[in-house]
């Protein structure tokens, strides 16, 4: 490794991440890409040295907390860790990670626009919580949480969902939870501003992308916290497949909120990915939403309750010319009447159209496998 390396990409057990990313500081001063995976975190302990959150009971009573990283907790990362100026960030499959030294990564990483996060460990609740502090020029963040993480979904009132996360530690496998709770953004801008000397916070965003793939705990309060305040003008990617916490109260807010905006709300988003969200019931939020998108060219409603004829027929009129990929699997509210509008209309741009399990008769099926060449 040298001075004029740009892209580095790391995978085994040998070395660990926060030695790389030390050295990385010291020796790559053009690195633009890090990519680690499978390896372990640090040997250091962050939790043992400091404590990284100041804790603020809510009008809800006790028991419900806000959590977000002191300003001490932050000016400490970057007083004793020198910064690394990489633009893009991939940890796949990082064991032993955990809140604290996520935040101590990220927050070395100014200049970060692109982070992935792959077969995690941490839950995405305390992912957002970190990003709420870090990573000011970040753009597009990807999650995926690791299929045997043990994550726990705690109902409690609805805009404090609250989650646990349960980790272990290289030095002691006993058990340490952590209970979180997102902000609503009235709550939030609260304490912002009668706690501004204890803590800073990054600014507006411009999200580009958004993927967070099969995250059970992720909720309304923490997708409105993301998107609220943020510029969604200029948004490619949307992927919340999996993700059935999400309903459509945090869709509708979001689009009330920025309901006068013009041009359309998410004018530049080309793929939209709200498969398994099966809280998502009604059809109007669907229409809502397909009329703030006009250049989809890939769609998966797949389990949607709410996609009837009228959401195939906004899909088959309003979406962008260049269609190419539609996803009804298991949608039960649909006729063949509108899947044959939509394949007669779309046929030239169309190459993948997906029924399967969908309440259309096997007539149709084979309608759409001639029309469309499959």
């Amino acid at each position: 490794m040298g001075p004029t390396l740009k892209v580095l990409r790391w995978r085994g057990l040998i070395l660990k991440l926060g030695n790389i990313m030390d050295h990385v500081a010291e020796s790559c001063i053009q690195l633009k890409h890090l990519e680690v995976r499978q390896c372990f975190v640090s040997d250091k302990s962050y939790e043992e040295t400091t404590r990284p959150m100041m804790d603020i009971t809510s009008s809800h009573g006790p028991g419900y907390y806000y959590h977000y990283f002191s300003k001490s907790f932050l000016d400490n990362i970057v007083s004793t860790s020198k910064p690394l100026m990489i633009e893009s960030l991939t940890l796949a499959g990082i064991h032993e990670l955990t809140m604290t030294k996520l935040a101590h990564i990220l927050h070395r990483c100014p200049k970060l626009t692109q982070l992935s996060l792959e077969n995690c460990i941490l839950d995405i609740v305390p992912v957002t919580s970190i990003l709420f502090h870090s990573c000011p020029m970040l753009e597009r963040v990807c999650y995926s949480r690791h299929r045997y993480v043990q994550q726990y979904h705690q109902p409690h009132h609805e805009e404090m969902n609250s989650t646990s996360w349960i980790a272990s530690s290289s030095r002691n496998r006993t058990r340490r939870s952590l209970l979180l709770s997102p902000f609503t953004n009235n709550q939030m801008n609260k304490h912002v501003s009668n706690n501004s000397s204890e803590y800073t916070v990054v600014g507006k965003r411009v999200w580009k992308e958004i993927a967070m793939v099969k995250a059970p705990t992720a909720t309304d309060a923490m997708l409105q916290r993301l998107l609220y305040r943020a510029d969604l003008t200029q948004l490619e990617r949307i992927d919340f497949t999996g993700n059935s916490n999400f309903s459509d109260k945090a869709l509708e807010e979001i689009l009330n909120h920025h309901h006068r905006q013009s041009p359309p709300l998410f004018l530049h988003l080309r793929k939209l990915c709200l498969g398994g969200c099966t809280r998502i019931i009604k059809e109007q939020t669907l229409l809502n939403l397909l009329k703030a998108c006009p250049q989809l060219i890939h769609i998966d409603f797949s389990e949607l309750s709410a996609v009837t004829d009228k959401v195939v027929d906004q899909i088959t009129n309003g979406c962008s010319s260049l269609l190419h990929t539609v996803k009804f699997t298991g949608c039960q509210s649909i006729t063949d009447d509108s899947i044959k509008r939509l394949v007669d209309i779309r046929k030239n741009t169309l190459v993948q159209l997906e029924v399967t399990r969908a309440s259309i008769s096997i007539e149709t099926n084979g309608y759409v496998m001639c029309k469309l060449k499959l």
